[in-house]
């Protein structure tokens, strides 16, 4: 009998700041600086929870096709909408879920995706 071993490796990023301004005339107006810490095999420290996993097995994860960035839902979550190239594509019927009248999904905590800022995509 064979035993497969999975070692996972984090790339753990940090930010300096929890929320970033939405629009560019925010952004101007706080004239807060936005820094970033990016930590390749990152391991976690005493006291750190291990980041959850996140498998989306044969679906993958939610990315724009083109420049491989996150995408957001639009169209009452029908569709995603790439933050960086602004593509639009169909959300797949297995991910799809209805949104709230906030625009999130209806089991969001149900999703460690959707609510924690660290966690790890298989």
């Amino acid at each position: 009998m064979s035993c497969l071993a999975i070692t996972l490796i984090f790339l753990l990023c940090r930010s300096s700041l929890y929320c970033i301004p939405a629009t560019a005339d925010l952004l101007k107006t706080a004239a807060l600086s936005i820094t970033l810490t990016v930590s390749p095999m990152a391991r976690t420290v005493e006291g750190e929870y291990e980041p959850p996993i996140v498998n989306f097995r044969e679906l993958g994860a939610i990315r724009c096709n083109g420049c491989k960035a996150h995408m957001q839902l639009v169209d009452a979550g029908r569709r995603f909408q790439c933050l960086m190239c602004k593509v639009t594509r169909d959300v797949p019927t297995a991910y799809f879920q209805h949104l709230r009248h906030t625009g999130q999904h209806v089991d969001k905590y149900e999703r460690l995706e959707l609510v924690l800022g660290t966690r790890v995509f298989v």
